[in-house]
């Protein structure tokens, strides 16, 4: 039986063990856009609705407030005020201490679209006020940015 326990011991010591020396670590605070699959989607071109695009911080909780700041870019085949507005104040929203979601707010208004155009929005994450990582952590930041295609039913 003694030897059962210590054959038991010895496996289950070395299953931590070398569970331990793959797993690669991220430290560092990150904010990212939440989308389960994708970094893009699709908006129909004759809706009017306001589209709330989440942006979750993951870390330890800031002793003071965390800004970050966005950017919208549009494609030559929409415009401001007649396929949608932001609604987001400044290209900023702030993660007070203890809050780890967010919300970037666009207004979609209907308007026909000249399909030959690039007819998308990317919302991308630009800077903060405190060292964090922009998107997913590894060397691909996913989720930094999202790209949004209005289309013509």
């Amino acid at each position: 039986m003694k030897n059962i326990s210590i054959i038991f011991l010895a496996a289950v010591l070395a299953v931590f063990q070398g569970c331990t020396k793959d797993l690669p670590l991220f430290s560092n605070s990150f904010v990212a856009f939440d989308y389960a699959s994708s970094s893009s989607t699709s908006i129909n071109s004759q809706g009017s609705f306001t589209g709330q695009y989440v942006v979750k911080y993951s870390g330890i909780k800031p002793s003071s407030n965390l800004e970050v700041y966005f950017s919208v870019s549009p494609g030559n085949g929409l415009q401001e005020n007649i396929d949608y507005k932001v609604l987001t104040p400044n290209g900023t929203i702030t993660f007070l201490p203890g809050v780890y979601e967010r919300y970037i707010s666009i207004e979609w208004l209907p308007h026909e679209l000249d399909s030959v155009k690039d007819n998308t929005l990317t919302l991308s994450l630009e800077s903060s006020n405190m060292d964090i990582s922009l998107g997913n952590p590894g060397p691909d930041t996913n989720y930094k940015s999202i790209v949004i295609q209005k289309y013509n039913p």
